[in-house]
């Protein structure tokens, strides 16, 4: 399974980066992005029907949540506004959705990255 990774360009549209990921894999471990703004995981991963976003801010900053499905296709925004300083949670309630691979894309003051969720039944 080749799911992409999905970027923010700064045209506003989106590249993607294709990440190989273990269909066998119990947990996704926490991510540090190399500039260390901020971090992100979620669980459970995989989800039947509910994962908790997970992140770590350095600062107040603008956040904006969203969930794509492989095809690129936004699914949902779980949060969109602003958030304090230091670990920070959403839910996403998936058990709506289709089993395959989504992608929980974070923005914060205007800064993205793209994690993987596997949903099963």
């Amino acid at each position: 399974m080749y799911p992409c990774h999905f970027l923010g360009h700064e045209d506003g549209g989106m590249m993607g980066q294709f990440l190989v990921i273990d269909a066998n894999a119990t947990a996704i471990e926490r991510e540090e992005l190399p500039n260390g703004d901020f971090l992100v995981s979620n669980y459970p991963n995989p989800t039947t029907d509910w994962t908790t976003i997970s992140y770590s801010l350095e600062q107040h900053s603008r956040v904006r949540i969203t969930i794509y499905d492989s095809l690129g296709r936004e699914v949902k925004t779980i949060f969109d506004g602003f958030r304090s300083a230091g670990e920070n949670e959403s839910v996403w309630k998936a058990g709506g959705v289709a089993p395959g691979t989504y992608f929980v894309r974070l923005e914060i003051d205007g800064m993205a990255h793209s994690h993987p969720v596997l949903v099963t039944r």
